[in-house]
């Protein structure tokens, strides 16, 4: 009796410890493994940092004046400076850089900002972002691709942003190759 008792219980152990293998519980590293990119930034740099990726802060007098002429993959657009971005005079700039041009975290899609005067703009903000990133691009044929990247659970807090960014540097490689 005491055998099988011994058995029951060295049994149900045994199952317990292979419920708790540390392989099964590792998150899988998501990693960008494209070319690498070079990506101005307009407003507060991004808080993640990846080994294919060079984050350029800039200013709005450097894209007002030099942006055309810059030898970026892509512009982000953070969210702390979108109500700025939001204006007619942006518009004309987001539109004729040479690279693909993002609006990360928000509500509304980049057609918003690159067409300022449709009447869109901040009034319909719903209380949550939707888009981790909406962004266009136009190329040397004048082809334009659009691309979005939606939150999977838009009014929660925790999100996978790593993974949305590696997301978004494959988008942009896409775009441009």
């Amino acid at each position: 009796m005491k055998r099988s008792i011994l058995g029951l219980v060295l049994f149900i152990l045994g199952v317990s410890l292979l419920g708790c293998s540390s392989e099964g519980d590792a998150e899988e590293q998501v990693t960008y493994e494209g070319p690498r990119l070079k990506i101005a930034v307009y407003g507060e740099m991004p808080a993640y940092k990846f080994e294919r990726i060079q984050f350029v802060q800039v200013d709005r007098e450097y894209l007002f004046k030099k942006g055309e002429d810059a030898n970026y993959d892509a512009l982000f657009v953070m969210n702390n400076v979108h109500e700025e971005a939001d204006t007619p005079e942006f518009a004309p700039v987001f539109k004729s850089l040479p690279y693909p041009v993002f609006f990360i975290d928000t509500y509304a899609e980049a057609y918003v900002f690159l067409h300022p005067n449709t009447g869109l703009g901040w009034v319909d903000d719903p209380g949550y972002n939707l888009f981790f990133a909406t962004g266009s691009f136009k190329d040397e044929n004048g082809t334009t691709f659009n691309r979005s990247i939606t939150y999977q659970h838009p009014r929660e807090e925790d999100q996978d942003y790593e993974s949305l960014y590696v997301q978004l540097f494959k988008a942009i490689n896409s775009m441009i190759h």
